[in-house]
């Protein structure tokens, strides 16, 4: 509430620059939905962003159970450790995310998709040394660097999909992806790694959750392929909005 209030008092919301012609063009749900569905690279984006929900999702659920079964973290110590980590990493990952691709973009428009499928792509290596570093500072570095390529990732997406939507869609493309994110990311992550876990239990022990983990873990790789396939078409896309 009281960042609301700080907001209300101190920011001016800047004004649309959207063609004259644009407020009668999509009246109903059916035009609008066919209109996101031609910008390509929204499609993209929206499938990219889904896949790798489910690897952060399935990390940030099942996490602090690893930590308590490998490492043996009391659930004290996982508070401790976990909180501050996540907590400050992810919200320095936001403000880097702004200014590496405000200066990354001057070069060309395209890396405004190549740096979230870049945090992605580097998401699953951080992972990886969380899951298999055979120390707990090495596991923690891993938690450290997933934190913030997470906390990056989160605006990024947003502002690149909001950039690709033509000025009145803004809010429909993020209810899109919102919905598709929670949906497929944060039920098929979790449950991914909960049904892998319960089939590896009787060979692998207390351990299994470690490679349970580490199936989810590969989604970020392909998050970032699929954020490079859309990459191609956001000029153009993006160019296209701006008209619409």
């Amino acid at each position: 509430m009281a960042l609301g209030m700080l907001f209300l008092l101190t920011i001016r919301e800047p004004g649309r620059r959207e063609p004259a012609s644009s407020s009668s063009r999509y009246s109903g749900l059916g035009p609008a939905l066919a209109s996101l569905g031609r910008q390509r690279s929204y499609v993209w984006i929206v499938i990219a962003g889904s896949i790798a929900n489910i690897s952060v999702s399935a990390h940030l659920i099942w996490g602090a159970t690893f930590l308590v079964r490998v490492h043996r973290f009391s659930l004290v110590e996982v508070a401790n450790v976990v909180g501050p980590v996540r907590g400050v990493l992810t919200l320095a990952g936001g403000l880097v995310a702004g200014l590496l691709v405000q200066r990354l973009a001057r070069r060309d428009a395209r890396w405004r998709v190549w740096l979230p499928g870049l945090c992605c792509a580097l998401t699953s290596p951080a992972q990886f040394l969380f899951l298999f570093g055979d120390t707990v500072p090495l596991a923690v570095a891993g938690l450290a660097m997933e934190s913030l390529l997470g906390g990056m990732l989160v605006p990024l997406i947003y502002a690149v999909l909001l950039d690709i939507a033509p000025a009145r869609m803004r809010a429909l493309a993020a209810s899109i992806y919102i919905l598709t994110l929670s949906i497929f990311g944060q039920v098929v992550g979790p449950a991914l790694v909960g049904i892998v876990n319960d089939i590896l239990a009787g060979r692998h022990g207390h351990f299994a959750i470690r490679y349970s983990m580490a199936v989810a873990a590969c989604f970020g790789a392909v998050s970032g392929l699929v954020f490079l396939i859309a990459s191609r078409r956001y000029s153009a896309d993006a160019a296209r909005a701006s008209t619409e």
